[in-house]
């Protein structure tokens, strides 16, 4: 009768032992585990400011919408109040009311010239520049409807 032989791989008989943990080859050196960490620590420090400056990103734009949105909805906010009401930088005078936007803060609102709005939702019309530290928005705000279109600095 002929023997028969079972081959055993040299991780079977690796693992049949309990010391030392591995045997020839299998497993990671500290040297490569350290390799692993460092590109690990290289993607995460490129990755990290990228994120930042992306929430800041959209940060921004999240509050050039709300500012936008105010605008949109002055005409609203005088068909509402029933009087007359003025976009200016100064006081209005005492039959009109002096209209505000809830600006984030550092932020600020700039007009050529006081912008009336009438009682029934309609407005005479101008230009308003909204500014957050060194940049600026120029905004075109047409009769009747005054719906804010954004422009350049040209006026274009």
């Amino acid at each position: 009768m002929a023997k028969e032989s079972i081959k055993t791989s040299a991780f079977c008989r690796c693992a049949e032992r309990l010391w030392p943990p591995s045997c020839g080859g299998a497993g990671f050196t500290l040297v490569e585990m350290l390799v692993v960490l460092v590109v690990v620590a290289a993607l995460t420090g490129l990755a990290v400011p990228a994120t930042g400056r992306l929430a800041a990103s959209f940060r921004l734009a999240s509050e050039r919408q709300q500012v936008e949105r105010q605008l949109r909805e002055l005409p609203l906010t005088m068909r509402q109040s029933g009087r007359d009401g003025l976009l200016t930088e100064g006081e209005a005078p005492p039959a009109m009311i002096r209209l505000t936007l809830d600006l984030p803060k550092d932020w600020s609102l700039h007009t050529e010239r006081p912008i009336r709005y009438h009682f029934t939702g309609a407005c005479d019309g101008g230009e308003v520049v909204i500014s957050r530290s060194s940049e600026h928005w120029h905004y075109q705000l047409t009769p009747p409807l005054c719906r804010p279109r954004q422009i350049d600095a040209a006026g274009r």
